[in-house]
């Protein structure tokens, strides 16, 4: 398995919080919403949404096809 991922280090705890996106994915984008959400876009078209503090994958989303 070959995913790509995010490292988010947590401030209160001092430990990285990893965040990972689909199989032979990469993560082109990244933004971060009022400290509680995580989206990542990926090459694959896919846009994941993470609530940041508990690391859960909120929803998936395909926006575009990947085209070669």
């Amino acid at each position: 398995m070959n995913n790509s991922f995010v490292n988010v280090w947590e401030t209160d705890t001092q430990e990285p919080r990893k965040f990972s996106v689909g199989e032979n994915d990469k993560i082109t984008s990244l933004t971060l919403i009022e400290g509680n959400i995580l989206y990542m876009g990926s090459s694959q078209g896919l846009l994941y949404i993470f609530e940041l503090p508990t690391g859960i994958l909120i929803r998936k989303v395909q926006l575009h096809s990947h085209s070669s």
